[in-house]
């Protein structure tokens, strides 16, 4: 993404990452919750608060996502966004992507903390693209714990994520 930006253009699409790797297309440049001023989309920010809950969720505190910018944390408009995977922007056939059977029993789970956003897949598939993913053990950089006791220093640099491309159509992570 290039500046200038603006928040009427139409078909612009900005390519979020997290950890160096596709998070989501966002259509507008995020705002400052304080002022409304968008920010520049041709760099990067360091996260310094963000909830695991999609922002459009939130009734009460839906700007929880917060970057450090001009030296101060401070909180983005409308929190952490939706997952989008916009072919428009993103080359599909870059990322890991499972295609939820619209027959799939899916269910939520964590709803009192996650609003619906983390989900269970109740189904077994039998998809070759299942080989393909990364072992989730190896991908938690969050530092060692029981079950994965070592700060092995290769954690800390996720595999890619792995997409489900729902039967409505959407997206998750």
């Amino acid at each position: 993404s290039a500046p200038p930006t603006t928040l009427m253009v139409k078909n612009v699409g900005y390519i979020v990452k997290f950890a160096g790797e596709f998070r989501t297309v966002v259509h507008k440049p995020f705002q400052l919750e304080q002022t409304g001023e968008p920010i520049p989309m041709n760099r990067g920010y360091q996260l310094c608060e963000i909830d695991e809950v999609e922002g459009n969720k939130l009734n009460e505190f839906p700007s929880r996502m917060n970057f450090i910018y001009q030296q101060k944390c401070v909180p983005i408009m409308g929190g952490n966004p939706t997952v989008d995977v916009d072919p428009r922007y993103v080359n599909l056939s870059d990322l890991h992507i499972l295609n939820v059977p619209v027959n799939a029993s899916i269910v939520e789970i964590n709803s009192e903390q996650t609003l619906g956003g983390d989900l269970l897949l109740l189904s077994d598939i039998e998809d070759e693209v299942c080989s393909t993913f990364p072992n989730p053990y190896d991908n938690d950089y969050r530092g060692a714990d029981r079950y994965n006791p070592d700060e092995v220093p290769s954690r800390f640099k996720p595999d890619k994520p792995v997409f489900a491309r729902l039967p409505d159509g959407s997206y998750a992570l």
